[in-house]
C-alpha cells in the first residue's frame, strides 16, 4: 500500500454518513474510508458499496461510533466481504455529531 501522502483523497459527504475515496497519482481509486453514523450504516445497501468495492480491489474501510461497533462487526461477518476493515471513530480519533431534524 502506498504511503498516505502519495494519495489524493476526495470526500463525498452525504446526509449523514461520508465517504472519503483516496486515489493514487495515476487516478486509480485504491482506498475506500465509510465513515458511518448509528443510522446510516444500515438505512442504505452500505454493505453492498463496500462489498463491490472489494470487488474492484479497493481497499475498504468502516468507521463506525463506538456505540454501534459490535451490531456493526456482527452484521459485515454474516453479509460483507472479509477484507473489509472495520473501526470505531474512537479509535482513529474522529468524532460525529449527529444532528436529528424535529
Amino acid at each position: 500500500m502506498m504511503e498516505d501522502s502519495e494519495l489524493v483523497a476526495s470526500p463525498e459527504i452525504m446526509d449523514d454518513w461520508c465517504a472519503i475515496h483516496y486515489h493514487d497519482s495515476s487516478g486509480n481509486l485504491v482506498r475506500c474510508e465509510f465513515l458511518e453514523t448509528e443510522r446510516s450504516w444500515k438505512n442504505r445497501d452500505a454493505v453492498q458499496d463496500y462489498n463491490d468495492l472489494i470487488d474492484r480491489g479497493v481497499e475498504v474501510i468502516v468507521i463506525v461510533p463506538e456505540a454501534v461497533l459490535s451490531a456493526v462487526d456482527q452484521h459485515l461477518g454474516v453479509f460483507a466481504h472479509p477484507d473489509i476493515q472495520l473501526s470505531s471513530m474512537e479509535e482513529v480519533g474522529v468524532t460525529a455529531r449527529e444532528i436529528i431534524a424535529d
